[in-house]
């Protein structure tokens, strides 16, 4: 791409030797001196409708302020169409010219080269993401569905560069087809993608992928939580605990911060009562996050439960009780106050 403070450091040598300041020449210009300044300071560039008025005030040629490129001088001359008709257009001079192209003068000169790509030609993902910015949705939609399988990648993850300037409903039908086709990929991979998407889709090839058993281990899904809504979480959640034989309590801890309190406060009763934990100090990480009144009530029910005998796994719960006092009395009058010493630092 051009170098916008070296442009800059151009106009700003060639203002002075023409005597002239920021606010003469934005007013030959008939633009605003934040504009010239802007310029000057390699904040941004002259739009191209500018260059010939401005290199005349400043007596210096397009070229000695850009360097030569083909595309600049058709646009110019008004020669942009002939010129992409008989000429191929080298990717590499386009990134270069883009920034100061206007959007449909970029559109035009990135259909014109890859409507020519060939099923055999690699279009570099690279290429695609230092155009994007300049490109139409609509167009750019199009040459990411029509040439999918030609764009070049070193890593998967490369595409979410692109994820910005494609419509959501382009990255939903690419991830569709990322997830279930010959060369699957794990659902995990795909967590970059999240931000781009609609949190109900989101939730729906979660939900998906786990019944079709694509997700090996939960907690590596934590990435999606911050990017669904409320709803699409315990939507997620509940479908997960449907399965009877879930036992991944720990990767269940991680989404935590995310769950609404009411629900991690029914989740630590039903982990309990069904057996679904080995440890009740498994449940302590969902601790910070549920309600101190819905805790203690897990506390006290956990207590009254005469088959439950490891009063000490309790301790971890106390910083986040509500209600200490009453619940430690329940724990001295059950293993008696030497047991119960530990306890005793929460006691107000």
């Amino acid at each position: 791409m051009f170098n916008m403070q070296n442009i800059g450091q151009k106009i700003c040598k060639a203002r002075k030797e023409a005597n002239m300041t920021q606010m003469e020449l934005a007013d030959k210009l008939n633009i605003s001196f934040q504009a010239v300044s802007n310029w000057e300071k390699g904040q941004s560039s002259p739009d191209i409708s500018k260059l010939p008025e401005l290199c005349s005030i400043l007596n210096i040629s397009i070229d000695e302020l850009l360097g030569h490129n083909k595309i600049v001088e058709n646009i110019i001359n008004e020669n942009l169409n002939e010129y992409l008709e008989n000429e191929k257009i080298d990717v590499s001079e386009f990134i270069e010219v883009a920034p100061i192209l206007k959007p449909k003068q970029n559109d035009a000169i990135f259909e014109s080269i890859y409507d020519i790509v060939s099923k055999d030609t690699k279009i570099h993902i690279d290429d695609l993401i230092c155009l994007a910015p300049f490109i139409s949705e609509d167009i750019l939609n199009s040459i990411f569905v029509s040439y999918q399988n030609n764009i070049k990648v070193e890593n998967f993850e490369d595409f979410v560069g692109l994820a910005p300037f494609l419509s959501k409903s382009v990255i939903s039908d690419f991830l569709v087809d990322t997830i279930n086709g010959n060369n699957a990929r794990n659902i995990e991979d795909l967590v970059g993608f999240a931000p781009f998407l609609d949190s109900e889709f989101l939730c729906n090839i979660l939900i998906q992928s786990y019944k079709d058993n694509k997700i090996t281990d939960i907690e590596n899904l934590v990435g999606f939580a911050p990017f669904l809504n409320k709803n699409d979480l315990n939507n997620f959640i509940t479908e997960v605990l449907k399965d009877n034989k879930f036992k991944d309590i720990d990767g269940l801890v991680a989404f935590a911060p995310f769950i609404c309190k009411d629900m991690l406060g029914q989740l630590l009763q039903d982990f309990y009562k069904n057996g679904k934990i080995d440890d009740i100090n498994d449940l302590v990480g969902f601790a910070p996050f549920v309600s101190k009144e819905d805790l203690t009530n897990f506390i006290t029910n956990v207590l009254e439960n005469d088959n439950f005998n490891n009063i000490s796994d309790l301790i971890g719960f106390m910083p986040f009780i509500s209600n200490n006092n009453e619940i430690i009395e329940k724990i001295i009058k059950k293993i008696g106050i030497k047991e119960s010493l530990p306890f005793l630092t929460y006691f107000n």
